[in-house]
């Protein structure tokens, strides 16, 4: 049999299109990671102002049309959130820089994974810059928001604007990226002066366009605002600069910074291999926002390190692996650190992500970093709780309010009156002196000095299990109280637990009259709903005027109006470190009573008037109604409409819901795992185990 051979000189590697969704649309899905490339594009073309448009108002309206014509044609919202947004409604990114030639479109922006770090020694034209771009992908993160990117160019001595059409429809035709073609449009008639390059993305992504103008504006200032006044962003014209924050302490001290203004430190990898970065940590100042100063308490999401290479963001924020044990751990809450590490931009691996939402780990040079940034957070905390140690002292003398409670401390046993004013102290340094929760809870702290009633109390004011292991040691110190005490507490509850138990089991029986039994149950020990729940609302609760206006509003215990047949069971005021601003209803059903959509009704009825209530008076403060309905649901076979449309709206619950639905059975799990482990590790401790 004869054999044919085969032979060419040369093969090539074809990209495959689908690499353009792959890079694109999946990898840069909302708004504000795509229009952040552009910006840095302009960055790297030496621009001095990037101004971004985008019509907010008119984009939100598109968005609506669309989502309420797929609603009517019957399709799955899934499908109507990919349609495009009409061609007049464009985001439009305009940079001053040097702009482009059309050779260099081709020969530059259009060839992707273009590495600049090599080809132009990682600076920008003019040499003043460190490029941002690095693996020359960044112009499809416009397919990520848009089908159509739309790029005008022109260079300083050319006397007109060169134009390409990028579409994303007539791209994914061609069989590989390799082989996609653009035909250039020319502008005659401009200055040679004239420079810069203008962006327009077109046919708009509905489901990538979400973002609100302050969330975008956040975005912006985040990724940039380490550059400095040579470059700027500006948003619908609007100058972004970090917002003006006032921070009680920075780490470290101005004696140890350098030249920069921030720590230097160093990363050392290994015996062979170091290197520096910067880092400053910044620490708000308790107190609200006002005036335009940020202070107070930060968003969860916005704590911790953000990580800055070449003056753009790369990672973060992050409290990598701070450990939550730690003393003094609560100041996290007020904390941002700032690092600059240029280096890991600079390595030959790729320790960045492509879209630079993280850092690759599982390598040494980044979990060296990960390691020493953690140490450096760590050590900030530290000096920070003795700062906040020596500082609260001197907030305290300056308080009316707690003058007050220490003239009543002199009423106190002598031998427990220096206690007492270090519980008072301990409290101010985790929460400030103007927090409601110091404000509440330190007087009541104060007269129970002598008992395990600070115990009781820290958990009514909204202490979790998880919270309470880090505060017996302080208590310990402070009151003299003993473990035993806690010990004592958490077991009580387990009574709680046990007799939920005992009426689950009882619900197996028919008919309404456990129903008494239940909400005496859950009235007396609210912690069974939720673990930071400490007292249900009556007139006589001292928790402030909105608690007795609720009552009286919604007909609670002795308020109640006879003639009113609906009124709910419970309503906490929850002090809950994580929301302090929450009301939660409570609608409680007898346990051998089927729950039915009726009853979600009722509850919704609830927080609607609650929440309109609040809005009157409270409206700036942020507070939130949320509800619970706790009864048992009917049994799978049953075939009740009620029942069955209950379990409907439940599968179907969505973020926006204000409510949950919870049964006898998932009560008494929840109340298990919040409870059982904390006796189980104070027990250990006791025993001489690791606590």
């Amino acid at each position: 049999m004869a054999v044919i051979e085969m032979r060419r000189d040369q093969v090539k590697m074809k990209i495959h299109i689908g690499m353009l969704e792959a890079l694109g649309v999946n990898m840069y899905t909302s708004v504000g990671q795509g229009l952040v490339e552009f910006v840095a594009n302009g960055h790297d073309a030496d621009a001095s102002n990037v101004d971004v448009t985008v019509p907010f108002d008119s984009i939100e309206s598109a968005r609506k049309v669309i989502r309420d014509k797929a609603k009517e044609d019957g399709r799955n919202m899934r499908e109507g959130i990919y349609d495009p947004l009409p061609d007049d409604l464009t985001i439009i990114i305009a940079d001053n820089g040097h702009g482009m030639t059309v050779d260099e479109i081709e020969d530059k922006f259009l060839v992707l994974s273009r590495n600049r770090r090599k080809e132009d020694s990682g600076k920008s034209e003019s040499g003043n810059r460190r490029v941002m771009g690095r693996k020359g992908l960044g112009k499809l993160a416009g397919f990520g928001v848009a089908e159509q990117v739309i790029v005008c160019t022109k260079r300083a001595g050319e006397t007109f604007s060169t134009t390409i059409v990028m579409d994303f429809n007539t791209i994914s035709n061609c069989e590989s990226m390799g082989e996609v073609t653009f035909e250039p449009t020319y502008q005659d008639g401009k200055s040679s002066e004239e420079k810069g390059t203008t962006v327009t993305l077109r046919r708009l992504r509905c489901d990538s366009i979400r973002s609100k103008s302050d969330t975008l504006e956040k975005v912006l200032r985040r990724n940039f605002s380490q550059l400095g006044d040579a470059f700027s962003v500006t948003l619908n014209g609007n100058l972004l600069k970090e917002l003006p924050v006032d921070y009680e302490f920075i780490y470290p001290d101005e004696s140890q910074r350098g030249d920069s203004g921030f720590g230097e430190f160093t990363v050392k990898v290994d015996d062979d291999f170091d290197y520096p970065i910067h880092a400053l940590v910044k620490f708000r100042a308790r107190g609200e926002s006002k005036d335009g100063i940020q202070r107070g308490n930060i968003p969860a999401k916005e704590r911790g390190a953000r990580v800055y290479c070449n003056g753009r963001l790369a990672a973060g924020p992050t409290l990598f692996d701070l450990p939550t044990g730690m003393h003094n751990f609560h100041s996290q809450s007020y904390m941002e650190c700032i690092v600059e590490a240029d280096v890991l931009d600079e390595m030959e691996a790729d320790l960045i992500s492509t879209n630079r939402q993280g850092l690759r780990t599982d390598n040494e040079i980044v979990d060296a970093f990960i390691r020493d940034v953690t140490d450096v957070m760590k050590k900030a905390i530290a000096a920070h709780g003795k700062f906040r140690d020596h500082a609260v002292i001197e907030e305290i003398k300056n308080d009316p309010g707690s003058q007050t409670i220490l003239a009543s401390v002199k009423a106190l046993d002598k031998k427990v009156q220096k206690p007492a004013q270090l519980i008072l102290q301990t409290i101010a340094a985790r929460d400030g002196t103007d927090s409601d929760i110091y404000r509440e809870v330190a007087p009541h702290l104060v007269q129970a000095i002598n008992s395990s009633e600070v115990l009781v109390e820290l958990i009514r004011s909204g202490t979790s299990p998880k919270d309470l292991k880090t505060i017996i040691g302080q208590l310990s110190e402070l009151g003299g109280i003993e473990r035993s005490d806690v010990l004592k507490l958490y077991k009580g509850r387990r009574s709680g637990i046990n007799a939920l138990q005992k009426l689950e089991e009882k619900s197996l029986e028919k008919g309404p009259m456990y129903e008494k039994e239940f909400h005496e149950l859950l009235k007396e020990n609210p912690w069974l709903i939720k673990p930071e729940y400490g007292n249900y609302l009556t007139s006589d609760a001292p928790l402030g005027e909105v608690a007795r206006k609720l009552n009286k509003a919604l007909n609670i215990d002795d308020c109640g109006d006879e003639k009113s047949k609906k009124r709910p069971d419970l309503v906490f005021l929850a002090l809950d470190m994580s929301a302090p601003n929450l009301v939660s209803i409570v609608e409680l059903k007898s346990p051998n009573v089927d729950l039915s959509v009726e009853h979600l009704s009722q509850l919704e009825g609830y927080i609607a008037k609650v929440t309109d209530y609040l809005a009157q008076d409270f409206q700036d403060k942020g507070i939130n109604v949320v509800g619970h309905l706790v009864g048992n649901f009917a049994r799978p076979d049953s075939q009740s409409d009620g029942a069955q449309t209950l379990k409907h709206r439940i599968k179907n619950q969505g973020p926006g819901d204000k409510w949950e639905v919870v049964s006898l059975p998932q009560l008494l799990d929840r109340a298990r795992k919040s409870h059982l482990d904390v006796i189980q590790a104070i027990e250990a401790e006791e025993e001489g185990e690791e606590f």
